[in-house]
């Protein structure tokens, strides 16, 4: 029999053992103390530096009042970083031995309880995910497990840098980029590069920022 528990530090505990139904003998008892992750967390999220590969836990981590989308997560950690340029963040979480659910939030500034998910993963262990960024902006990074799934956490992250109003993805802003940027906006569609004012939409708002980057502004 096995029974795991969370303490608070000069409680009293007590401990009984019984034998079932009634059953007596020779008892051997042992008892270990663990820790939970140092970001276990919200406050105490961990920097991070992109790009990044770092190794980690969810031991005996637990889910803090007011975590937003918790779905069937459990036993989650937080690190963040600050975008350092516009770009596609990758996050990975292969080499993780447990199932994990990933989430990615923005706008933790306003207060906890009030983040702006941004991606979501579940089972992350298996996938990467690929996300937006804007430079200056904080992201936050919450690993969970999959109804309360435990284990060590290997995760990557990496950049790759977009250039804003390259829509054609030749490397170079000009007059070749008007037509597939009109076509976004007709169509509705999103591209990063064509998402000229870094608000999460391609759209009438970024005609003037992309005819200033066309014209060399």
């Amino acid at each position: 029999s096995q029974v795991t528990f969370e303490v608070n530090e000069g409680q009293c505990y007590e401990v009984r053992v019984a034998g079932f139904p009634g059953d007596a003998g020779n008892i051997s008892l042992q008892g270990f103390f663990t820790s939970p992750p140092v970001n276990d967390d919200f406050k105490n999220s961990i920097d991070l530096n992109l790009p990044f590969n770092i190794t980690g836990n969810n031991v005996n981590a637990t889910i803090q009042p007011m975590e937003q989308n918790i779905d069937i997560a459990d036993a989650t950690v937080w690190w963040f970083f600050n975008a350092p340029s516009n770009g596609m963040v990758t996050i990975d979480l292969a080499g993780s031995d447990f199932d994990a659910i990933l989430h990615v939030y923005t706008d933790f500034e306003s207060g906890f309880g009030n983040f702006t998910l941004v991606e979501e993963e579940v089972n992350a262990d298996q996938f990467s995910v690929a996300f937006p960024v804007n430079a200056g902006q904080f992201y936050e990074i919450r690993v969970g497990g999959f109804q309360g799934d435990m284990g060590q956490i290997q995760m990557t992250g990496s950049i790759a840098s977009v250039l804003l109003g390259d829509v054609n993805l030749d490397g170079m802003v000009n007059l070749l980029d008007v037509a597939p940027f009109v076509a976004l906006i007709t169509s509705g569609g999103f591209q990063l590069e064509a998402d000229i004012n870094g608000d999460g939409a391609v759209n009438l708002l970024d005609v003037a920022p992309f005819v200033q980057v066309l014209t060399g502004g």
